[in-house]
């Protein structure tokens, strides 16, 4: 029996090792990659300030953002914010948890709020057929 558990932990690890490392390269990144930041506007309501950003992404193009930054004297605790991806709301986008970080700011937490690729200018969908399939 002991050795029956522990033939089916090494399985099961082997298993979990492999498929760890398939997708271990999808958070690879170039730490020296210029972010090139750029600020098109800041509003400042109740002593916070919500700077709408863009900045470079690495797969080409621009990431619309909002940074919501508390006032006060860094370091603060962070969010990094991802939104619903609902057909047809006027909410599909960065916009959509605005007001939850602005409350969450006067709390002391700074926040980030992008653009998903869905919600950016150009998008493409890709419709799956019978002969396509999801490769994670």
């Amino acid at each position: 029996m002991l050795g029956r558990r522990f033939v089916l932990s090494v399985v099961i690890s082997s298993i979990v090792a492999a498929e760890a490392s398939v997708g271990a390269h999808n958070f690879d990144y170039d730490r020296n990659a210029p972010m090139d930041i750029k600020e098109a506007a800041v509003e400042q309501p109740d002593g916070i300030s919500v700077h709408d950003i863009s900045y470079a992404s690495p797969k080409g193009g621009r990431v619309p953002a909002y940074l919501v930054v508390p006032s006060g004297k860094a370091p603060f605790a962070a969010v990094i914010w991802g939104h619903w991806y609902w057909e047809n709301s006027e909410f599909r986008n960065r916009k959509e948890f605005l007001a939850e970080a602005v409350v969450l700011a006067h709390a002391g937490v700074v926040s980030l709020l992008t653009d998903g690729p869905i919600a950016r200018a150009g998008h493409k969908t890709e419709r799956l057929s019978a002969t396509n399939s999801l490769q994670i």
